[in-house]
């Protein structure tokens, strides 16, 4: 007697979990702009191959991160993805550790308010913040097309700057929002291994201020 293996049926989508079917259905919207076609397919062809080379343990981790864009750089950044993509970039790593940073930046504190709750939150217009935005009495880190991104933490729960650190802000003005944003976010051991973000929070003013100074002149450390 002939014993025939049973052909598996090919998935539907409707059989997937809803998370996924609301994830391929925003792809399916998006791909119907002519011009996001081509790359919907691309970046989908990679996901499968992403999925089907990494094992369940590998994309387990990577899907407990932070958030989406996360998820998937740690998905990228994994050793054998080169080789499984067959890209001889020497930088590859270096770039996606820069991207994973960056993410970690944008959610640090409380992530970041757009334009409009800033607003409201001080009480002004929207022209207004992007006043004191120009002027940099404001951290806004460039989001491209979609604007600027403002970190919660400069801003005090009853919707106040942070007090002290436009001071701190003037002592930085040569600097990028994004180096600003590094130096008040990262340990220094101009404050003894302290946060500069901490030491404004703890109305110490000169301190920040002195090791800004400082990290203008000579750059981090």
């Amino acid at each position: 007697m002939v014993t025939t293996t049973p052909v598996k049926s090919a998935p539907r989508i409707e059989d997937a979990p809803s998370s996924v079917r609301d994830a391929t259905q925003r792809l399916l919207r998006a791909a119907e702009a002519t011009g996001k076609t081509a790359f919907v397919a691309r970046a989908l062809n990679a996901l499968a191959t992403l999925t089907d080379e990494l094992d369940e343990r590998t994309l387990a981790n990577a899907a407990g991160a932070t958030s989406d864009y996360l998820a998937l750089v740690k998905a990228l950044q994994q050793p054998e993805v080169a080789a499984i993509f067959k890209e001889d970039d020497p930088l590859l790593s270096a770039r996606l550790r820069g991207l994973e940073a960056r993410q970690q930046i944008l959610e640090a504190e409380g992530g970041t308010m757009k334009v409009s709750e800033v607003a409201a939150l001080l009480g002004i217009t929207r022209q207004a913040v992007e006043k004191r935005r120009k002027a940099g009495k404001l951290i806004a880190l460039s989001l491209g097309k979609r604007g600027y991104a403002y970190p919660r933490w400069q801003f005090t729960a009853d919707g106040r700057l942070l007090p002290g650190l436009e001071e701190v802000l003037c002592d930085l003005e040569e600097h990028t929002s994004m180096a600003q944003t590094i130096f008040l976010l990262g340990p220094t051991i101009r404050l003894d291994g302290q946060r500069p973000l901490d030491a404004i929070r703890q109305g110490r003013i000169t301190d920040a201020r002195r090791a800004a100074k400082s990290y203008l002149e000579h750059g981090a450390a």
